[in-house]
């Protein structure tokens, strides 16, 4: 069980005993109660405030300072972190302090940590030289705060100069027992007062909107900490199991964790342990589990061992292809746990083409603040349901997590997808921007729903512009709704972000073809008008003896199967029942094709790629579970000629280095190439071709997705999108809108 659910029942304990106090009058209670001069029962910053206020020696303020003095140099600052009533208010009503993880290095290993500004070299050739640049990254006095000792001063010399402490009267753990004793008083009594409401006026203000206080201003941790230094018990300890000990892996978790944000690795001084407050967060938070809090500080043989390991990077072992399917989302609870692996290095947002924010929505996900994971993830433009399920993820962002060789690299694909579905059924998304005045009168029309299409819409809906999306298709999508198999997409998601869309007011006009006619009137009607049509030319080799219907292109065979489970009037079923089927390509698409048809029930199929096996574009988890179902996969396979005998096709073919030329007969041909972008004719006369460098191909006119950079992941079309709707904004922004 994490230390969280500790220390809340020791807060809440407490919280019970101090009200008890009260009730039955046993002499637990604040300045309010019982005076000032006996709040050095419960607070050793009141015990010195009590000496500057009255300028006499009180017995038993001193003595019970002197109790307080023992118990920090026994535990520390434990009462921060145990007994404090302060983090869980804020805990409690949703107003903890928001920890980001701007201040970390991105990246899988650990090589150049930033310290002070001091770039401190860690080589891995040397273990002595790791060593020894390990322990001399050491943090000093000057990462320690300096408000709270200010405030901790300001408080003393108010009390000598006023004759009363005051810093009680604004104290948010004094106000929090002040509420306490308000509403004991008002059931007592039957009466209310004007006191409480102000006490609860000012905790207010202070537990929403000083979230930092308990690190950059509280005095009474500052008071703590000068005894704790001398502290030795119960200091945090990291074992030799640390990854970035063992693997030199740059792993963050404690760092971050830590309301105090102590660095641990780095050899801090005992002044800088001094602020621990015991709370466990570090240990909760390693996902190593090497963080362990000892009776007494001292140094084992263990510690000698971590430092013997320091930073030296494991041996890669080959990584092993899971042939699971792992398309389906978590649940929360199983999210949480999979969260709590991430070592909050980064790789995989710098590795992500949208640069999504993985690491803070991970670590949001590992602390079960699934909300807010969900709303930071679910940004404009972002389509997280989607990217989830048909990103390559073992080619962009899993490809480069380092926990590979330590239990498997972390499933972002699927922790994505929750946060996607999560957005789209409890409408969670992250507010929009601020909506310019002079934006929320601009019109832009969007020719094509596909990914960028959408994405861009989006974006710009989310600063107020009026936004139109035209497309040929009766859905939107694109690629999503026809190219993307059922069992890998399913289009219920879509079918739900369309309904958030037009709830947001985008506006759709589908089963619309955009012909030089009503683009004319596009750029006519609306402010600024941008392409966003999709690749969808299909590359198709030429042999003399077949003709162009004898190859099926791949989205004509995905979209015929799309549209039947669509229920699309119209639709021509292709029948594979019982048939031997051809594949062509070695991409994602093929691997898409290959499973379509083995689940329609080809007799066989066959995957024919020109590379070998291990090198193919396709996700290898798509392409081990098309190995599952049966799909027979032909790599390093050079076409000679494809001959039509009737109503079959024989494929001759050489495979690997041998001259011997094999061949095939099937019955379906189904071509996976790739894909080019098809320009009209006549939109020559309204933009260039030459505009990849630049979303701006015309006046007015901009382009975006694949239609601007050619064939590429939907991941990529959907970034494009957005950057293409920023620079619409930007363009917007310097012209009136039109009457």
């Amino acid at each position: 069980m994490k230390t969280s659910k500790y220390r809340a029942a020791v807060a809440l304990l407490f919280l019970v005993i101090v009200a008890g106090g009260l009730i039955f009058n046993l002499g637990l209670g604040t300045v309010s109660s019982f005076g000032f001069d006996k709040i050095a029962a419960i607070c050793p910053l009141g015990a010195l405030e009590t000496f500057l206020a009255s300028k006499t020696f009180v017995p038993s303020v001193f003595f019970a300072f002197l109790f307080f003095i023992v118990v920090a140099v026994i535990v520390g600052r434990a009462f921060c972190g145990w007994m404090c009533p302060v983090p869980l208010l804020r805990s409690v009503l949703g107003a903890e302090e928001k920890r980001i993880s701007k201040g970390y290095p991105k990246g899988a290993k650990e090589s150049e940590p930033d310290l002070e500004g001091k770039r401190a070299d860690f080589a891995v050739a040397d273990v002595q030289e790791e060593k020894a640049a390990f322990s001399s990254a050491k943090i000093t006095d000057r990462s320690i705060p300096k408000g709270p000792f200010y405030v901790l001063f300001a408080a003393l010399g108010s009390a000598l100069v006023f004759g009363f402490p005051v810093f009680c009267l604004i104290c948010p753990v004094g106000l929090t027992f002040g509420v306490i004793l308000g509403v004991w008083s008002f059931f007592y009594t039957g009466s209310a007062s004007w006191t409480l409401l102000l006490i609860l006026a000012f905790l207010f203000l202070e537990i929403f909107f000083l979230r930092k206080w308990c690190h950059q201003f509280c005095p009474i941790g500052a008071l703590i900490s000068l005894v704790s230094i001398f502290n030795r018990s119960f200091r945090p300890k990291v074992s030799s199991g640390c990854y970035k000990l063992k693997g030199g892996l740059n792993c963050n978790r404690c760092s971050i964790a830590c309301p105090e944000g102590i660095q641990l690795l780095y050899n801090p001084s005992s002044r800088e342990l001094s602020r621990c407050i015991k709370c466990g967060k570090c240990a909760d938070a390693c996902p190593a589990h090497a963080i362990h809090f000892p009776l007494f500080s001292r140094k084992t043989s263990e510690d000698s061992l971590s430092q013997e390991k320091a930073l030296t990077p494991s041996i890669a072992s080959e990584e092993k292809v899971q042939v699971l399917d792992q398309t389906a989302p978590f649940s929360e609870k199983e999210a949480i746990a999979e969260a709590s692996r991430c070592i909050q290095c980064g790789a995989c947002e710098e590795k992500c083409p949208q640069k999504n924010p993985l690491r803070d929505y991970i670590r949001l996900l590992s602390e079960g603040r699934t909300q807010e994971a969900v709303k930071l993830l679910n940004a404009s433009g972002s389509m997280p349901e989607a990217c989830g399920r048909i990103c390559p993820q073992d080619q962009l962002c899993e490809s480069v997590c380092p926990l590979r060789e330590y239990g498997g690299a972390i499933q972002i694909g699927r922790l994505t997808s929750l946060g996607g579905d999560l957005g789209l059924k409890k409408n969670w998304r992250r507010a929009s921007v601020t909506k310019p005045r002079e934006l929320k009168r601009k019109t832009v029309a969007i020719i094509g729903a596909g990914p960028a299409g959408l994405a861009a819409a989006d974006v710009l809906c989310s600063f107020g512009v009026h936004t139109t999306v035209f497309d040929k298709e009766h859905e939107i999508g694109g690629l999503l709704t026809y190219g993307i198999p059922f069992f890998k997409l399913e289009k219920e998601s879509l079918a739900k972000r369309r309904k958030l869309y037009e709830k947001q007011g985008i506006r759709f006009k589908l089963g619309v073809p955009i012909e030089e006619k009503n683009f004319i009137a596009l750029t006519k009607d609306y402010d600024a008008v941008i392409f966003a049509l999709g690749a969808s030319a299909p590359v198709i080799p030429q042999f003399s003896d077949l003709a162009a219907a004898d190859i099926i292109p791949a989205m004509d065979y995905l979209g015929s199967v799309n549209r039947l489970l669509l229920h699309e009037t119209g639709t021509q079923p292709l029948d594979f029942v019982g048939k031997r089927v051809a594949v062509l390509g070695g991409g994602d698409t093929a691997v898409d094709c290959s499973r379509t048809s083995a689940r329609q029930g080809a007799s066989r199929t066959f995957m024919i790629a020109r590379k070998e096996l291990h090198v193919l574009k396709a996700s290898k988890k798509d392409l081990a579970l098309a190995i599952k179902e049966k799909v027979e996969v032909l790599d390093r396979c050079q076409i000679l000629d494809i001959q039509r005998k009737q109503d079959q096709f024989l494929i001759q073919y050489v495979r690997g280095g041998s001259p011997e030329t094999r061949k095939l007969v099937v019955d379906r041909i189904v071509c996976a190439y790739g894909f080019r972008v098809l320009y009209p004719e006549w939109l020559e006369k309204f933009i260039s071709k030459n505009s990849q460098d630049n979303y701006e191909a015309g006046k007015n006119i901009f382009v975006a997705g694949e239609f601007r950079t050619g064939s590429r992941l939907a991941t990529n079309a959907i970034e494009d999108g957005k950057e293409a709707a920023q620079a619409v904004i930007s363009a917007l922004r310097l012209g009136e809108a039109k009457k």
